[in-house]
């Protein structure tokens, strides 16, 4: 039983440690399999208020988009789609990969 809390006490610190990491790849994840234009699994609360556009929708759609490699559908949702999406991964491989510390004497 004890080893069994030293576990799950492993696994909550390694949430907590990674938590941006893994927000991060879940969120590139569900933009990428989300169906476009269904309100029903929609991550927009704007939408599940029955709201007929969200600014936000249209980065997200973007997003999608250029997941999908259909750069200019991701143009037309929102200009800074790629670019967006550019600078998550590049976050993400910040988190994956951290810059090893030098130390000058």
């Amino acid at each position: 039983m004890k080893t069994l809390i030293s576990f799950y006490h492993k696994i909550i610190k390694g949430i907590k440690t990674n938590f941006e990491l893994l927000f991060w790849i879940t969120a590139m994840t569900a933009l990428f399999f989300l169906p476009e234009k269904s309100s029903a699994t929609s991550l927009c609360v704007f939408t599940w208020l029955g709201f007929g556009h969200c600014p936000g929708c249209g980065i997200g759609h973007a997003i999608h988009y250029a997941l999908h490699l259909d750069l200019i559908a991701s143009f037309q949702h929102h200009i800074m789609g790629i670019p967006g999406l550019i600078i998550i991964f590049i976050r993400i491989k910040q988190l994956l990969y951290p810059p090893k510390q030098t130390y000058e004497a």
